[in-house]
Parts: C-alpha cells; sequence; structure tokens
C-alpha cells in the first residue's frame, strides 16, 4: 500500500508544471498523511477484532479446562498441556494489547524466572510486560529510529516506537546556568531539547552532529555559531535521574579544557540545528551560560566525581566514584576508582570539608609510595595553608621513623571547584608508613601477639576498641588492627603493656632507675616533643591526634606528627606541652633531659633551615591561595590563630617570625632545664 502512495506522488510530481511545483508537493504529502492514517485505522480494526477473537477463545480453553479437572476425564499431561495452551494464547495477547495502545518500549532485557526464558519489556507509562522468549523469533532494535520490532514464532511481526515523521527540536534550554573549572579539566552541564521527544545529532564525534556551542561575548542570544578556541564539547549523553532512569528530552554534555595557562570567563550559548514547519534548516540557540577557566596555579588538579554524584554527607559511608589527577608536568597522571567518605573531627564542622580516599587499587599517588588510602586536608582554618606541610617538614629534621608525605592540589569535586587542598598519605601501618608487623586475628601468643600496633590517644575516643590507661587515665584507642581484626587477647596485651609503661613512670623508684626505658624508645617521645613545641601545637595537651606505634618484639614508639593547622605557629612564651601525657614524669629523668639537650643541639642547625622551606612553599601556593580566598573568604573568621584578618603574604611572614622566635625562646629554655 506504501509502495502505491509513493508512486502516486511520483507520477504526480512528474506530470506537474514548474509554476505549481510547490503547491503540489504540499497536497500531495497532505494526501501521503491522510492515506497512512487510514491504512492505521484499518489495521487497528484487524487487530481489535483479533484480540477479541483470541480472547474468545482463551475463555472456551478456560471453560473446557474446568470442565476437564471437575470431571477427571483428562489425565496429568493433557491439563498440563492445556494449561501451556491458554498462558501463551494470553502473553501473546497481552503484546497486542500493548500495540494496539500504542506504548512505548523504553528497554527490552532478558530475564528467567523458574525454568522460563522471558523478554522483560518496559514501557514508558513504567509498565512492564513479561513475554515468553519461545514465542519470540526475533527481537531487534533500530538505534536510528527507537523501533523495537517483534516478530513471533507464526510470524506474526509488530512494530513498536514507529513514528510517521521524525520529530524536530522547536527549542533548546541550558539548565546550567554558570561552570569555572580549572586547567585542563572537564565538566558537564545539562540542557533539555523541546519536544522531549525531539530527535537530533548529538555525536559530537560526529560531522554531522546538531549541536553547537557558540561564543556569544556577552548574555545574549544570537543566531550564528562562533566556536571558541579554549574548550569543546567532548560528549553528550541523555540525563539520568539517581536511579539511573533516562530523564526524557534532558541530556548532559561534557566541556574540557584545551589547556594553556590563561584564564578566561565566556558567555556561551548552545545552538541545535533543526527544521521548520517547511522542512527548511534552522538553528535554534539557547539563552547565555557563562563559562569561566581560572588562573593556572601550577599545581597538580585532582578531579573527583561520585557515582550519580552523590553528596558526601559523612565520615561512615564510603561514596564510590571515580578520580583523575593531572601531575601538572611534574608527577605521573593518575585514573582510578575510589571510595570517598568525610574525615576529622573539628575540621568536619567546617564549611570546607577533608575528605578520606580509598582507592579500589593501590597506586602510587603524586611521586608517594603505592596505597589505598590518603587524605585530602582541607586547612579550612589556616590563612597560610602552610602549617600541616611546615610541620612534617620539621618533624622530618628529627629522628622519627616515618612523616606523611604530600603535595598541595586543586580539588574539583562534582564539576564543583573546592579550592586548595593537601593531599598525603594516611596515617596506616605500611612497610612504606608506620612500618611494623601487620597483625592477623591468629596472633595470640608468644612473639606474634607483640605486635604490630598502632595506638592513638584522642579525647572525642570514637573508635571501635579503646580503653583509658589505669595510671594517667588517657583515651587510648586502637587504630591497628582494626575492629575486624582486633582480638580480645591483642586488646588485653597492648592495655597491660600501656600500663606498665606507666607504673614505672609513674613510680620514682622506677623512674630514678629508668626502667622505663625497657618498654619505650624515649629519644622518639623526644623528636616528638621538638615537634610540638616549635609549632607550639598543643593538641597533645587534651590529648588529641597523639599516636604512638609498637613493632613485634619492639619498644613503644612515641608518633607518627598530625594534625596542626589550628591554633599552631604562634608567639607564646614558656614550654607549651612539657606536661602533657607522660612528659611530666620524662623530665623528671635526668638522662632524658641530658639527651633532650643534646639532641636539641643537634637538630637546631637543621631547624633553622626551615625558614627556607617556608618561603618556598609559599611561592608555591601563592596562586592557588589567592584563588582558595575567593571561594572561602577569612574576613568572617573566628579569630584562632591569630592571621585571619591578614593578606596571604602578610600571614605566611608572621608564621615565618614567629617561628624563627620561637626557636631562639626554646633554645634558651632547653639551655636552662
Amino acid at each position: 500500500m506504501k509502495n502505491f502512495i509513493y508512486l502516486l506522488f511520483m507520477f504526480a510530481l512528474l506530470s506537474s508544471s514548474c509554476k505549481d511545483y510547490d503547491k503540489d508537493i504540499s497536497a500531495l504529502e497532505d494526501e501521503i498523511i491522510r492515506l497512512e492514517d487510514e491504512i492505521a485505522r484499518l489495521n487497528n480494526l484487524e487487530l481489535v477484532k483479533l484480540i477479541e477473537e483470541e480472547k474468545a477463545k482463551v475463555k472456551e480453553l478456560e471453560e473446557e479446562l474446568q470442565r476437564l479437572k471437575e470431571n477427571g476425564q483428562a489425565n496429568e499431561d493433557e491439563i498440563k498441556d492445556l494449561e501451556e495452551t491458554i498462558s501463551l494464547l494470553k502473553n501473546v495477547i497481552d503484546l497486542q494489547m500493548a500495540y494496539y495502545e500504542k506504548k512505548i518500549i523504553k528497554s527490552a532485557s532478558e530475564v528467567e524466572s523458574g525454568n522460563l526464558q522471558f523478554w522483560l519489556l518496559t514501557f514508558n507509562d513504567n509498565t512492564n510486560l513479561l513475554l515468553r522468549k519461545d514465542l519470540v523469533k526475533s527481537l531487534t532494535l533500530n538505534d536510528e529510529t527507537d523501533e523495537y520490532t517483534i516478530v513471533l514464532t507464526g510470524d506474526k511481526t509488530f512494530v513498536f516506537n514507529h513514528r510517521k515523521e521524525i520529530v524536530y527540536p522547536t527549542g533548546i534550554t541550558l539548565l546550567t546556568q554558570q561552570i569555572s573549572y580549572m586547567k585542563g579539566t572537564e565538566v558537564a552541564f545539562e540542557f533539555r531539547v523541546n519536544p522531549s521527544n525531539a530527535k537530533f545529532n548529538y555525536d559530537v564525534t560526529s560531522d554531522e552532529c546538531d549541536i553547537k556551542i557558540d561564543r556569544t561575548g556577552d548574555a545574549k542570544t544570537y543566531s550564528y555559531v562562533n566556536t571558541p578556541d579554549n574548550y569543546s564539547i567532548v560528549n553528550i549523553e541523555p540525563s539520568k535521574d539517581s536511579d539511573g532512569n533516562v530523564k526524557d528530552g534532558q541530556y548532559k554534555a561534557y566541556l574540557r579544557d584545551r589547556g594553556g595557562h590563561s584564564p578566561y570567563k565566556d558567555a556561551v550559548a548552545l545552538v541545535v540545528s533543526s527544521r521548520d514547519v517547511n522542512g527548511d534548516p534552522v538553528e535554534l540557540s539557547s539563552s547565555a551560560m557563562y563559562v569561566e577557566r581560572k588562573k593556572d596555579t601550577y599545581l597538580p588538579v585532582v578531579v573527583i566525581h561520585t557515582e550519580n554524584d552523590q553528596a558526601i554527607l559523612n565520615k561512615e559511608d564510603w561514596i564510590p566514584g571515580t578520580m583523575t589527577i593531572d601531575g601538572a608536568g611534574k608527577f605521573d597522571n593518575y585514573e582510578g576508582t575510589l571510595g570517598i567518605r568525610g574525615r576529622g573531627n573539628f575540621t568536619w564542622t567546617m564549611p570546607k570539608k577533608p575528605f578520606a580516599i580509598k582507592l579500589d587499587s593501590k597506586s602510587e599517588i603524586l611521586g608517594m609510595p603505592t596505597h589505598k588510602r590518603w587524605v585530602l586536608l582541607a586547612n579550612y582554618m589556616d590563612r597560610t595553608l602552610l602549617r600541616n606541610r611546615i610541620a612534617f617538614e620539621i618533624s622530618n629534621r628529627t629522628g622519627l621513623e616515618w612523616t606523611p608525605r604530600g603535595e598541595y592540589v586543586e580539588v574539583m569535586l562534582n564539576d564543583v571547584h573546592l579550592g586548595n587542598y593537601y593531599l598525603c598519605e594516611q596515617i596506616k601501618v605500611d612497610k612504606n608508613r608506620v612500618n611494623v608487623a601487620e597483625m592477623s586475628a591468629t596472633d595470640l601468643e608468644g612473639d606474634d601477639i607483640t605486635g604490630g600496633y598502632l595506638m592513638e590517644l584522642d579525647t572525642y575516643y570514637d573508635e571501635v576498641n579503646k580503653f583509658m590507661s589505669a595510671t594517667a587515665n588517657l583515651p587510648v584507642m586502637f587504630k591497628e588492627p582494626d575492629e575486624e581484626t582486633l582480638q580480645p587477647a591483642q586488646f588485653e596485651y597492648m592495655r597491660s603493656y600501656i600500663d606498665s609503661v606507666e607504673s614505672l613512670l609513674y613510680n620514682n623508684d622506677s623512674l630514678a632507675s629508668r626502667a622505663y626505658t625497657s618498654m619505650i624508645a624515649d629519644t622518639t617521645f623526644i623528636d616528638f616533643w621538638f615537634v610540638q613545641e616549635l609549632t607550639t601545637n598543643r593538641e597533645i595537651n587534651h590529648p588529641k591526634s597523639s599516636y604512638m606505634y609498637k613493632d613485634r618484639n619492639g619498644l613503644l614508639k612515641m608518633g607518627p606528627v598530625w594534625d596542626f593547622d589550628v591554633t599552631t605557629f604562634c608567639s607564646i612564651s614558656g614550654f607549651c606541652v612539657k606536661n602533657a601525657i607522660w612528659y611530666s614524669r620524662l623530665f623528671k629523668d635526668p638522662v632524658f633531659v641530658s639527651k633532650v639537650k643534646e639532641r636539641w643541639a643537634k637538630f637546631k642547625p637543621s631547624f633553622e633551615e626551615v625558614e627556607l622551606i617556608i618561603d618556598d612553599a609559599r611561592s608555591s601556593i601563592e596562586l592557588s591561595a589567592g584563588l582558595n580566598e575567593i571561594i572561602w573568604p577569612m574576613y568572617n573568621r573566628e579569630i584562632i590563630n591569630n592571621d585571619e584578618k591578614l593578606a596571604f603574604k602578610d600571614a605566611v611572614d608572621l608564621l615565618k617570625e614567629n617561628y624563627r622566635a620561637r626557636i631562639i625562646l626554646l633554645n634558651n629554655l632547653i639551655r636552662g632545664l
């Protein structure tokens, strides 16, 4: 029938005069549409008649089945065969009804129920149909038209989603008003095309792509396309909701910066190629959106996307996602999957959140040794952004065995630039970190039970396994082994060990005999103390964020150091942690005091060199600090570090001045011990 219609069209076209050409085409197109509608009407009448006939057949078979069951005139196999016939016929009727109701198939997937295989058809009204596969000869999808063709075993054919004509876009709307990003990154924005069933080519790799980005120059709409030089759309895909369902007519576009050091801020519009009511090509433009590429800070850029853009709301739930790192030419790039969650206690309450990262696979990050666990320190309360970095540098100049390594980075989370972060190693037992034996649940006796252990002293007291020490009443928590590994015998071993140390320290006779040195490595306590005093870090007075560890058959050691972003590098007269935890007892031992003086003399020249590191660190993050200040302004902050109202440069100068004065003061104080 259709072939006849189009032959009629061609014949009429060839026989018409040039003068009436447009008029004849329009009339013939109207006639084609009318005839197609008539064919559809006749087909529907035929389908309705068929459905009614098959429903009557089902009713007849069900009555026959009921009669056989009541009279007992059929064996079990005959009844099963009849039930199977009824089931198949009902399944065909369901498919015919869906076709008659012009339902749109959104997806078709293969499922299994019992011993039967089905096609699961999901329609746009969120209803489903299980179609038995033994009824289906073939089921195919035309990616170009979204048509599903279902051929049953008797060659009866149903074409779902068939459209008589292509629906062209009549409008395009940007759903994002502004995006900003860092050098070389890729960000997403969303737009909607009207009507929602409009067809257009959004494959940006195709020469026939119907979507273009137009650099307008200001927030106006233009009909021509001025293609940007600094960025481009690299992918477009249908948008999905949080459950993974496609949003009709809504799309997500990915815009990528092409590099370069210069920032820019443009107003752009999206332009979609379409056709008007006469079939003539037109270009439809959206309103404008601002696109901002921030200054290149020359720092590595960390880009994290959580699954379905989930927010990171707490410190317990790991949110899956992906992470890429542009090493800025200084480090190898990275790309992988991860889990991310919040971290910190006081710092987690701040607007700029710190995060814990757990990679799915151990990896080297920014030149630091391979591991899964990493930390993004926000340094929100630190005007200089340098306090943790410089404290770690001081620690590295002592005899402490390990100090967390780190690098400054720019962080983008779910297409939002969060500013400057310090990406560093998390304190974990590992051959490249806290290098002690990794314990298993079977290490319960002999040498095995003696280590290794990683402990934290912290008044937050929020780990699963914890105890208060017997004499000094210190809050001691197990970091490793964790709660999944630690056994009661291991818990009791370490609690007894800590209590025994305190028993020796708080007994004058054993203190005088230095019996405690059979259980602790006193030089680690000295070096740890240097770092706290030089940075004026009083956290250990609570105590908070203070670590100890013990290897198998080893002594208890103090460290590693951690947490220096608040109330540090201040001007303080006198010692600040001389009486913290066990130090009040240790300083009563003359030999310990003598060792303090000896080690101070050894390390002091190196401590003085840290001033140069402060200058270098300032230079390396100065641009980043400026961007960070725009995102997280300091003018309304609580006064904690006494530099909140200063410019970045002046705040760093004050830190350096306080550090220089602190060395001089400590030198006099330690000599007078």
